[in-house]
C-alpha cells in the first residue's frame, strides 16, 4: 500500500513539473489538463493512506473505485477527496461576469471551476450544435491556475 501512496505521490510532483513546462509554453488550458489530473491523484494518495491507516498498516484489498474503474464515478470521487486538502478559494480558475446557473457557459462569460468538466473542455474541439460554434478550451485565469499548482505541491508535502 505504501508503495501506491508514493507511486500516486510521484505522479503528482510529476504532473505539476509538466503544467509549469507547458504554462511556460504559453499552453495554459493544455497545463490545465495536467493540474486536473495532479488533484485527481493527490486524492487518491490521500484515500489509499487514509485507508491504510484504518487498517493499521496491515494490508488492504484496493477498491476499484479508488482507480477510476467505476465508469468515472471515481474522478468525482477522487477530485473531491484533494479539494478537502486544497484552499477552496483556488477552485475558480477565472471570475466570470454572468451567473453559470442563468447563461450558457459557451455564450458568455461564467465562471470556470476547477472540476472533470474544465478538464475535458480543456482537452477537446467541440461543436456546440445550439450555438451553431466551435468551441476548445476555457476560460482561465493563469495566476489563480498558478496558486493553484502551488497550493497542491504544498499539500503534497505534508502527505
Amino acid at each position: 500500500m505504501q508503495e501506491g501512496i508514493d507511486l500516486c505521490k510521484k505522479n503528482v510532483a510529476d504532473y505539476l513539473d509538466d503544467a509549469r513546462t507547458i504554462i511556460s509554453k504559453g499552453r495554459l488550458c493544455h497545463a490545465y489538463l495536467s493540474v486536473q489530473l495532479a488533484i485527481e491523484e493527490l486524492g487518491k494518495a490521500v484515500i489509499l493512506k487514509e485507508e491504510y491507516q484504518k487498517s493499521g498498516n496491515d494490508p488492504i484489498p484496493v477498491d476499484a473505485a479508488v482507480f477510476g474503474k467505476d465508469g468515472g464515478r471515481g474522478h468525482k470521487m477522487k477530485a473531491a477527496k484533494a479539494w478537502e486538502m486544497l484552499n477552496p478559494a483556488l477552485k475558480i480558475l477565472h471570475v466570470g461576469g454572468f451567473e453559470k446557473e442563468d447563461f450558457s457557459e459557451f455564450g458568455f462569460d461564467v465562471d470556470t471551476e476547477a472540476s472533470h468538466h474544465s478538464r475535458l473542455k480543456c482537452a477537446y474541439v467541440d461543436f456546440i450544435e445550439e450555438e451553431q460554434h466551435w468551441w476548445v478550451g476555457e476560460t482561465l485565469n493563469e495566476c489563480k491556475v498558478l496558486a493553484l499548482i502551488d497550493n497542491i505541491d504544498e499539500v503534497l508535502k505534508k502527505l
